[in-house]
């Protein structure tokens, strides 16, 4: 990663927080300028309302310092979060109780995350000894080959488990829902069923879907899915996004159920753009 890209990085995603709280600000102080003539106005006008511009300046111009230090944990030397959560299904043959999956999304390598990174998370994968290790997506922001050489640590990858169908428990993954723009080829076409095709009605079935807004489709189909496994929404990644992703997005981050279906989002190992994590963390999830 070159340092000097890094740094543009950062200072854009400060940039970007501090014009948000300058906005808020901006109509603290319009809301301020128009109750003053009122009497609501003359008695605030020694209280809150006289504070309230200073303080959103000060906040602005804190969040900003502190989200420039605020970069990949794995940089910072202090590995990622880990969540831990535990998720029944019921079809599971008892047999594979405690069954352990990592679930990794949004690596994004590319110019704020390289090679030392994708070698410290896979580092920590291992050390988690998981049966299953589950890549859901948004690998690179960088071209093919800058992309491979960065990438190689993924190799040393090691899990238990490494088949599709393992006695019962079916892993079925689909193509990004962008991928029929993206691409011509008919084979690389987001397609549910087609995903699904390789899994017995009686088996246990686990979805990993870059989108969530897959677990949209799957449960309007009726599809055969235990549980959908998704990243993408980055949980927001930094204020004010957050807020904004969870008004986009039905499934923003965390565990949902909707009938019989079993959502889990994760808000990704690293992040897009800027290495700025505020409200939210990056993490892996076991």
């Amino acid at each position: 990663v070159n340092p000097l890209v890094l740094a543009c990085y950062i200072c854009g995603g400060q940039c970007l927080q501090f014009a948000f709280y300058a906005l808020l600000a901006h109509c603290l102080s319009m809301c301020y300028r128009f109750l003053i003539g009122t009497r609501l106005g003359l008695m605030l006008n020694k209280g809150f309302f006289c504070a309230a511009l200073p303080l959103a300046v000060s906040v602005a111009m804190t969040t900003a310092g502190l989200s420039g230090v605020s970069s990949s944990a794995l940089s910072a030397g202090r590995g990622i979060p880990v969540r831990r959560i535990d998720i029944e299904l019921p079809r599971l043959p008892s047999s594979m109780r405690g069954l352990q999956v990592a679930l990794v999304s949004d690596l994004h390598i590319g110019p704020t995350v390289g090679e030392p990174d994708v070698a410290g998370l896979v580092t920590q994968l291992n050390a988690l000894k998981p049966d299953v290790v589950a890549l859901v997506g948004d690998l690179a922001d960088t071209p093919g080959t800058q992309f491979l050489s960065a990438a190689a640590p993924l190799a040393n990858v090691q899990a238990r488990l490494a088949k599709v169908r393992i006695g019962g428990l079916c892993l079925a993954g689909v193509n990004d829902q962008f991928a029929d723009v993206a691409t011509d080829s008919a084979e690389l076409h987001y397609n549910l069923s087609a995903a699904l095709s390789a899994c017995r009605p009686s088996d246990a079935v686990v979805l990993l879907a870059h989108q969530p807004s897959v677990a949209k489709d799957a449960i309007s189909s009726g599809a055969n899915v235990d549980l959908i496994l998704s990243g993408h929404t980055h949980a927001g990644q930094f204020f004010p996004l957050t807020i904004l992703a969870k008004l986009v997005f039905p499934f923003n981050y965390g565990y949902y159920r909707v009938g019989r279906y079993q959502i889990f989002v994760t808000s990704g190992a690293m992040y897009y753009g800027p290495p700025l994590r505020t409200l939210t963390q990056q993490e892996i999830a076991l």
